[in-house]
């Protein structure tokens, strides 16, 4: 923001604070839990700063959003974009050039949030693998800034609608997060219409301070105290186990109202946040939030695994000095000197471009054959897509059969964000909880895809009088709770089939598995719940290996050319430490029982990564976690068939 009379360096001082939160959340997430709130801190900046904008620019009659953006916004998003087509040219695989792809016509198009939120799901790439994940805050904050200042120039000629019209978007966006994140949490974190209420409080702030409210000097340096210790309270206490936004969003939206709110003057604006340090970071804060993640991304991708600490933080100080030379090379000259709005157009056309050249890469399914790329590394990640999982690959390699789809609620996670409610529930197949009375004895897997993927292991193995009865849907975790049937959740739904077909067809075994395994104090009240419907035992299926990113990609970047047959290159070791407290914890009974998956497949050497002869057919993942069926035979014959068939005493 260039210097004029109206500049506030605290304001760039918050800026800093915000974005340096996201970096180390991204880079150090175990400092700084909450640091995504950084995100939070800037809609309200934002709000505040582009309604000044706008109410001068009415006044005045010089408002130009075509300068706004191609100006402020567009340099440092086209350079990112560059770079990015470059270097994944360098360093991608095909299928991950075409992701990069359809993220760059996704940024460029600022609709980056409304792409994330329709592919999120329980098969979706890894967020830490997706190269312009962070430009979904961005998107957001260009989809206000495309709607709100032709509503405020509508209503500018009625003065008194202004404030209603702040009020009114304030309240509704507000209320629709709060439904939505008890709803659906992932429409709650990408939808503009949950996160609008944070820009619209800083566009409240703008509107009181321009009719002239203010903050009373001897009150000011207290609310700015409170502000600030709301944004630390906020970093310490808001982590990825919190349901976000939601309620918990008011503490960084209202830290930063009120930090803005006491004026430039107030004693922890002007002695902490208008430090010149502060202020430096927050003029180059904008560039910064765009080049640091593509840069960290880039490494964990080259690196399958997190870089070192050192890398990290060179990393970060790389993305400042690319962040300083932006402002000063780029911006700078062109937010200076005349024909602004030839230099917007003229952004506009570039940036236009490289998301056209994105849709063609992605069109082109990221240019296979092409690059730096070594054709059998490729043909080898290729063929397991891993990105996509069963849904993607499924016909090719079989897994809509052998992870039996048919039982699985996951269709109703999209069915329901284009329908009402009132549309009847998906059903399943009834083989899947009916049971056949030609078959003496029954197990049924309950759970998630970790269930699933058991299917194939134990219809090999198991004796041929035994059936198979399977509810098990993407994403959700057993819950013996459910209460009832659900139209809007796919997953409260799903736990109430699986509960009703336990308690009708009273299968001998009950398997329950889910992703990283469960809590033993979760062990004992399921099992409490569905002992008296019939049920011999209930096994509960432990974590699998976890790798730190797809293990095709791992055996094809880290491994290649002579894969040895086990490894812990890149492997996941929280999930060891959790499986061994799961199993050293475990109380077995003549009721439940622990299935060591792990200890099936590693061992002090590594994990196996491949069996028979061939890494190709004998991968033992398909991703980071799933089991592909080679591998569900191996645990079935190993270990799982019997531990089912020995539950039950003739």
């Amino acid at each position: 923001m260039e210097q004029n009379q109206n500049y506030r360096p605290d304001i760039d001082g918050l800026r800093a604070v915000a974005v340096s939160s996201v970096l180390v959340f991204h880079a150090f997430p175990q400092f700084l839990p909450g640091g995504f709130v950084g995100v939070d801190i800037f809609f309200v900046i934002s709000g505040f700063l582009i309604s000044s904008i706008i109410f001068s620019g009415l006044d005045r009659g010089t408002f130009s959003i075509l300068d706004f953006y191609g100006r402020r916004i567009l340099p440092a998003l086209f350079l990112v974009l560059v770079v990015s087509f470059v270097l994944g040219w360098f360093l991608l695989f095909g299928d991950e050039y075409r992701e990069l792809g359809k993220q760059m016509a996704a940024g460029a198009g600022f609709v980056s949030n409304f792409v994330l939120w329709a592919e999120s799901g329980y098969f979706d790439k890894a967020a830490t693998t997706k190269i312009l994940l962070h430009l979904w805050s961005l998107a957001i904050e260009e989809q206000f800034y495309i709607f709100w200042p032709p509503l405020l120039i509508l209503s500018w000629k009625y003065r008194n609608a202004v404030p209603a019209l702040i009020v009114a978007a304030l309240v509704l966006s507000f209320a629709t997060n709060i439904w939505l994140v008890g709803h659906d949490g992932t429409a709650a974190f990408y939808s503009p219409l949950s996160r609008a209420w944070e820009l619209m409080a800083g566009c409240a702030l703008a509107l009181l301070k321009r009719r002239g409210w203010k903050i009373q000097p001897a009150k000011a340096g207290s609310v700015a105290s409170v502000g600030l210790l709301l944004l630390i309270a906020s970093f310490a206490l808001i982590g990825d186990t919190r349901a976000f936004p939601g309620w918990w969003a008011v503490a960084p939206v209202l830290g930063t109202f009120l930090l803005i709110a006491a004026g430039p003057d107030a004693w922890p604006n002007r002695r902490i946040l208008s430090h010149w340090t502060f202020v430096a970071i927050g003029l180059v804060s904008y560039p910064l939030y765009l080049w640091h993640w593509p840069l960290l991304t880039f490494a964990r991708i080259y690196e399958s695994t997190t870089p070192t600490r050192s890398v990290r933080l060179a990393l970060l100080a790389l993305s400042l000095v690319a962040a300083i030379a932006t402002y000063r090379l780029v911006e700078l000259p062109i937010r200076r000197g005349p024909r602004a709005t030839a230099k917007a157009v003229a952004l506009f056309a570039l940036v236009a471009g490289m998301g056209t050249l994105g849709l063609v890469c992605y069109g082109m399914n990221g240019f296979p054959g092409t690059g730096f790329r070594d054709p059998q590394r490729e043909a080898f990640v290729d063929y397991f897509d891993n990105e996509g999982a069963a849904w993607k690959f499924g016909t090719r390699m079989g897994l809509t059969e052998k992870f039996r789809l048919e039982c699985d609620f996951y269709n109703l996670d999209r069915y329901r964000r284009h329908q009402a409610t009132s549309v009847p529930m998906p059903g399943i197949a009834p083989g899947c909880t009916e049971r056949d009375p030609a078959k003496r004895h029954a197990v049924m897997l309950w759970g998630d895809s970790h269930a699933q993927h058991l299917y194939w292991g134990l219809k090999q193995t198991l004796p041929p009088d035994w059936q198979i009865l399977q509810v098990a849907s993407s994403g959700c975790f057993p819950d013996p709770n459910a209460s009832g049937p659900s139209t809007t959740n796919y997953c409260q739904h799903s736990n109430w089939v699986a509960l009703q077909a336990i308690a009708k067809a009273k299968p001998d075994v009950v398997i329950v598995a889910q992703e990283g395994g469960q809590r033993n104090r979760r062990f004992v009240e399921i099992s409490t719940k569905i002992q008296p419907l019939g049920i011999k035992r209930t096994l509960f299926a432990g974590p699998t290996p976890h790798w730190m990113t797809g293990l095709p990609a791992i055996v094809a970047r880290k491994l290649w050319p002579d894969p040895p047959r086990r490894t812990f290159v890149s492997y996941n070791p929280r999930t060891w430490e959790l499986n061994d407290a799961l199993n050293t914890g475990f109380l077995t009974t003549d009721a439940m029982a622990f299935v060591d998956i792990i200890g099936t497949f590693c061992n002090a050497e590594g994990c196996l990564i491949y069996l028979g002869d061939d890494v190709k057919t004998g991968l033992t993942s398909m991703d980071d976690a799933h089991l592909l069926p080679i591998a569900s035979e191996y645990l079935a014959r190993q270990l799982l068939a019997r531990m089912v068939t020995g539950s039950v005493r003739d």
